[in-house]
Formats: C-alpha cells, structure tokens, sequence
C-alpha cells in the first residue's frame, strides 16, 4: 500500500457501518500516511476495536508477505531447527530473527563512538528478537539515535561497579519517554562493538513467554557458535567473563506475582560483575529503590534533552519550515514537553507544511500517544478521591511543599530540592484532565480560591484553572443573553476533536448542553454551549491575547445550519479588554463571576501572569 486514498478506498469497500466508517475517515484526516503506518496493532484495538485489527493487518500485510518471502529464500537452504529441552525454534520463528554474524558485521562497522556521540545516526540494533514495542527499525533493522551526554557519565558509572571486588547491579530509572531504552540499546551496541561480553535483553517481559529462548538468542550474539540453551548455562557458570547483562523494561517482571522469573534470572546471572536494569519510574520503583540493597547503584533520568541536545534536535528537522515553526515557537515547546524525547517524538511526526503552532498543539493532544499517557495517570489514580488528585496539581503550581510521596507517579512528577516538578506541560495538562473526570462543578466552586491565592506564574495552567471555573459558572448559571431559568438544566458534556457532528445532541427548552474538549486549545475556544436556539463558543482570556475564531466557526457552522441553530462567539474578559469583530462578543468577568474578578485583581502573580501572556 502507498498512500491514504488506497487505505480510505478499502475502508469504504469493507466496512459496512456507515458511521463507523465516517468515524475512521475523519480520524485518518488528522495523520499523516506515514504515521498511521507506525500505530501499533494495540493502538489501532484501542481506537476501533475488531475494525481497528482489520485495518492494522491491511496496512501491515505487503510487508509481512515480502519479509517472510525474503527470510524463507535466504534460510531454507540451511533448514535450520534448533531444538532444546522444553522448546524447538523452528523455521518460521527464524523469520524474525536477524542473522547474528551479519548483525555482528553491522554493528563493527559503525565508525563513530556512540558514547561520545552528539548528532543523530542510524545505529543497527543490537538484539535477535523481532522489535515490535518501542523502537522504530528501518530495513536494515537500525534506529535513529541521537547522542546524549548523559551516557558516557552512565557507562563510567557500570566501568565502576564492574571493577569492584563484588557483582552489583546498577539501576537505570526515569522519566517514560526519556529515550532509556535507546540510550541502552545504543550502550549496547558500543559495547558489542569493543567486544566487551554484553548480553542484550531488550525487554524482560519476553522473559515471562519465552524465558530460555529470549536467554539463548541474547547470548548467541556474544558467541555465535552456541547451539543450546545448556551450553549458554555452562559457559557462564565458568566465570571465565566480566559479563555485564543489560535487561531493559526490567518492570514488566518486577511485580510480586514474577518472583520465580526473577529468582530464575538471578540464579542464572546473580554472581555475574554487573547487571544494569533498565526502568521506567513509578510509584512502586521509587518505593523500591528507597530500600535499594547496598551492592546496588540507583541512576536517575528526569526531563528530557539538555539544551544542547535540543538545539541539535531542533537543527536536525529535515523539513525548513519544520525547523523554523519549532525555532519560532520554541518556548512554548520546552515548556509543553520539558524537552523529553517522546514528546518531541509526537510534535515532529504529526507536523506537515500547511499546520499552523495551534493546531500542531491541538493534534498532539488529541493523539492516541499522548491518551495512552493520560490512560497511565487515570488508572493511576483511580483508587484516590478528587481531593488527592487537586493535592498533587496544586503541589505543582503553587510551589507548596510536597504531598505524600505515594500519591505521586513518578513516571511524569519527581521532586527536586523538595519541590514536586513535572517533567512538561503536557504532564501537567493531563494531570488536570484527570482531575475534572473525577470533580464535580460545585467543587472546582469551593476549591478555586485556595489554588488561586497560592499561585505563581504558570501562564497557561493559570488560564487553564479560570477556564475551568467559568465553565462551572456556565454550567450554573448560564451566561449573559443566555442565563438560564430555574427549570433548566445544563450537561457538562466532554468530547473529542473531530467527533463534533457524532457528539453533538441538540438542546430543549429545558435541557441545555456545555461541550467541553477534552485536549489543550482546542480549535480556539475553552467551551461550546448549546441551547435550543443558539451554539455560543466561549474563549476565556485574562490576558490582551486570544485565539483566531476562524477554527471554531469552520468546525461548527454546519452543525448549527443542519439544525437550525444561530451561532456566536463570545469573549470573557478582564474589564480592559476590546475587540470588534462581526458575530463575536465580549462579556466582562466581573460580570460573569464577579468573585473570581475580585480574586484575580487582587493577587499579585495575576499581574505577573499577565505579562508571561502578552
């Protein structure tokens, strides 16, 4: 398959739900061909369910058909069957397997030092086993690494361990997008290199299905000639080796229930020089790591790139007007990421010519990336009440000292100097969308004042809470030509971008509804209120700056023309602010909420709030 239109052709053709199929046209309109391409089978099942299956094998089905073709021709005059005591690696499993003299070969031909290395290169990767989780692999099974300056400080650290008179293990804990695993692969790989005896385990959760096999072709790269998971057992019971064992998404075996893997692991590699485990941070890895045994060394990754390695991210987008959209808008892009890969990663593959800054923000948002991340802090604190979660956000803006450790994932929040931090806005911003699943209008009312009166100077989040309350005061209320009668009752409704017309419910005499988007800047406006004779998109500002307009009454016009309904934009703004514009309003704050107006004039970091916003 070559592009979008083949892939909507096929749709058409196959599926016979017709709002389904509208459903997944329109959600194709938002991404590139080249990105659908990279949605796992996971993310397509989470999107569409049995549809979504169908859609991941069509897309993927030429380049399984040419792989095995080509894995068949260059194996099947060998007939190659190894077997061993509980399990048999036939043929077909070969097919995923890279061939370790010439993955050997790959890897001595990389000329630079990856521990060194400060640009981006093609680095081939160091395992056997098929990557099909985290890492994006060209036809030469090779990933785009960029250098970082952090692992020639981490691989000093294992020289270290290594040479002492004892086996450790070194603990490689940080940030979930951070780049751990392609700092270690890389590590990996530079090591195979200077033939060091470096065993791979990509991710310890194929330990869980195949512990003898994922065993046997880790070390097969180390020595080539093993033919059995017994003689890998007798070559390292000789100890003739500093072995150093990398075994990365160490977590995914670190849960109770695991123990005997581990306790197998441990039998097997325990008496090893060094065994560096790879980590993504939560709360039961830190609690772990707080009762760390002394023969073990904790590495901590929070954040994302430095300044360097960002700048040479930002010189090395392909695309000039790419470069210059992200050099333009380059604070804002640190602040929404804190310049952690993943992130990064997100904003360069949904970027193309013609998107404006605002809309790449609004696409990254909504991307199913980022709702895996907000589905991470949702399960997360699905066993606290809304008054925990408010706890952690305030602790984040308001500078107030730390809340109970355990209430803290630490893949997204660390402290630092005793402050809690985030590692980007857009942890931040999804934090607080957990917060309003779990919050009721009438205590966003009874907490605002105390979130406020703590505050400091985080613009946007700052908008984000004041937003929030005027929603709640819509939703009571109603706003000026549309207040509500006693009778009237108005649904605070959240939605997704591109789901407008399947969302959209008209309104009655008596049952109104406020549309609330689920994702950051969402096509200029914070809030849609529908009654039964009027769509009113409201764009709160307490700043002299404000979105176009332009997106909004694109998006919404047919609705409205389709039932008949009249259609507005309405500002709600500081008592200083003008603006003229044909069907687009404006009404004073202290107007709508006359507390809050009083609030915010009387704090001092508002002012300071409104200079960040000019």
């Amino acid at each position: 398959m070559e592009n979008k239109e083949q892939l909507i052709q096929w749709i058409e053709v196959n599926l016979s739900n017709e709002s389904q199929v509208k459903s997944i046209k329109s959600f194709f309109q938002r991404f590139s061909f080249e990105v659908l391409k990279n949605f796992t089978k996971g993310d397509w099942v989470a999107e569409f369910a049995s549809e979504g299956r169908a859609i991941y094998n069509y897309i993927h089905r030429e380049k399984a058909e040419s792989v095995k073709s080509l894995h068949t021709e260059e194996l099947a005059p060998k007939k190659m069957k190894l077997a061993f005591d509980d399990w048999t690696l036939e043929t077909e499993e070969i097919s995923n397997v890279f061939n370790s003299a010439k993955l050997l070969s790959a890897i001595r031909n990389v000329k630079e030092n990856l521990l060194a290395l400060k640009h981006i290169l093609s680095v081939p990767f160091a395992s056997m086993i098929q990557e099909t989780d985290r890492f994006s692999l060209d036809k030469d099974r090779c990933f785009t690494y960029q250098g970082r300056n952090c692992l020639q400080s981490l691989w000093k650290t294992i020289k270290e361990t290594r040479s002492g008179p004892s086996s450790s293990c070194v603990n490689v804990i940080g940030t979930v997008g951070f780049g751990k695993s392609y700092m270690l692969a890389a590590l990996a790989a530079q090591l195979r290199k200077e033939k060091y005896p470096v065993i791979y385990i990509r991710s310890c959760s194929q330990l869980l299905t195949d512990y003898k096999k994922t065993i046997f072709l880790a070390f097969k790269l180390l020595f080539p000639s093993v033919s059995n998971y017994d003689q890998v057992c007798a070559i390292i019971a000789t100890n003739k080796y500093k072995w150093i064992v990398i075994a990365d998404q160490w977590n995914s075996i670190d849960e109770k229930k695991y123990e005997s893997i581990r306790h197998r692991f441990f039998e097997l590699f325990g008496a090893l020089k060094c065994i560096v485990k790879g980590m993504s941070m939560n709360s039961t890895v830190w609690n772990l790591m707080k009762n760390t045994e002394q023969s073990e060394t904790n590495i901590f990754f929070y954040g994302g790139f430095d300044e360097e390695e960002f700048s040479e991210w930002i010189k090395n987008q392909t695309e000039t007007l790419n470069r210059k959209l992200f050099e333009v808008n380059k604070d804002e892009l640190v602040r929404l990421t804190g310049r952690v890969p993943l992130y990064l990663s997100i904003f360069e593959s949904l970027y193309h010519e013609n998107i404006t800054w605002d809309s790449l923000v609004e696409a990254v948002m909504a991307d199913i990336r980022i709702k895996k991340f907000k589905d991470c802090l949702v399960q997360f604190y699905k066993p606290f009440d809304a008054a925990i979660v408010w706890k952690v956000y305030y602790a984040l803006l308001s500078k107030s000292k730390v809340i109970e450790k355990d209430h803290i994932d630490r893949r997204f929040f660390y402290v630092n100097h005793g402050q809690l931090l985030a590692t980007g806005e857009i942890s931040t911003t999804l934090l607080y969308s957990v917060w309003k699943m779990k919050a009721a209008d009438n205590q966003i009312l009874t907490n605002w004042p105390h979130l406020l009166k703590g505050y400091t100077l985080n613009g946007s989040s700052f908008c984000f809470l004041v937003g929030d309350v005027i929603k709640a005061v819509v939703c009571r209320d109603g706003i000026s030509k549309y207040i509500k009668k006693n009778y009237i009752v108005i649904e605070r409704k959240f939605f997704m971008p591109g789901r407008e017309k399947g969302t959209f419910i008209p309104s009655t005499q008596d049952h109104w509804r406020l549309y609330d988007p689920h994702i950051y800047n969402y096509a200029g406006v914070d809030m849609v209120l529908v009654t039964e004779t009027a769509i009113v998109g409201i764009q709160v500002t307490i700043a002299s700056t404000y979105n176009s307009w332009t997106r909004f009454f694109e998006t919404w016009k047919p609705i409205a023309d389709e039932n008949h309904l009249s259609i507005e934009g309405l500002f709600v703004a500081s008592d200083d602010f003008t603006h003229d514009e044909e069907n687009v309003a404006v009404v004073y704050l202290k107007n709508v909420y006359h507390k809050l107006w009083k609030v915010l004039g009387s704090i001092r970091s508002y002012q300071n709030c409104r200079k960040v916003l000019k």
